[in-house]
Order: structure tokens, then C-alpha cells, then sequence
């Protein structure tokens, strides 16, 4: 499974990546949205994607309004699991609001984030 994750706190994209990667999976990682869209573009194997909601430059909102709307990135749609500190339905208002498809959103994790639960979600086992 290739991996992408997005995030602006290097620790816990370093967490994240070595806890996936022990578990053999490519793991890939950026610290906003504008840089994943260029990474995603380059690496179109990758086919999850988890995001923090909020972040300085491009936050997840407009990373997945981009994807949507094929403005910086034409690929195939990866599957996105949100980790946030809000609430579920701040998310899910806030999509709606930026009228997102959420159709490809897998699940929305709280802070802080069970790596056991995130990973079997990735699996698709959650």
C-alpha cells in the first residue's frame, strides 16, 4: 500500500511514517497540500492519503477542492482519512460548505490519533 501522508508537525509525520513503514508500507510524506498535489502528480501509485485538516499554505480543504476539481492534480482520487482536532460534524460541515465530494473520504480520526485503529482503517479493516 502506498501511503501519502500530509501534515505540518514533522513529529508526527515522523511517527506516522515509521510506525507504516515497519508495517511494510511505501510511505510517502509532505508538510502542506501543495506540495502533496506535486507528489501525488509524481507518484500515482499512491492511493491513501491522510491529511490534517488544518495547516499553513494549503490545508486539507483546498488540497481536496484541487483534486476535485483536477485545477493542480488530473490522477485517480485516493482514498482520505482526515485527522483533526474538531469534531466530526465541524468536517463535514466545513465540506459541505466548500461543497467537496466526500465521497472518497474513508474516515475522520480526532486527535490524538490510535495508530492501531488508523492503520486497520488504511486496511480497510475499520
Amino acid at each position: 500500500m502506498d501511503i501519502l501522508i500530509i501534515d505540518d508537525d514533522p513529529l508526527i509525520l515522523h511517527a506516522y511514517n515509521r510506525y507504516l513503514s515497519h508495517r511494510k508500507h511505501t510511505v510517502f510524506h509532505a508538510e502542506n497540500g501543495r506540495v502533496a498535489l506535486e507528489l501525488l502528480r509524481i507518484n500515482p501509485e499512491i492511493n491513501k492519503v491522510v491529511i490534517d485538516a488544518y495547516m499553513p499554505e494549503m490545508d486539507a480543504f483546498r488540497f481536496l477542492k484541487h483534486i476535485q476539481d483536477g485545477q493542480l492534480y488530473t490522477g485517480t482520487h485516493p482514498d482520505v482519512y482526515f485527522i483533526t482536532a474538531w469534531d466530526n460534524n465541524h468536517i463535514l460541515e466545513r465540506l459541505k460548505q466548500e461543497n467537496i465530494n466526500q465521497g472518497n473520504i474513508k474516515h475522520i480520526f480526532k486527535k490524538p490519533v490510535d495508530l492501531e485503529a488508523l492503520h486497520a482503517a488504511l486496511q480497510g479493516n475499520a
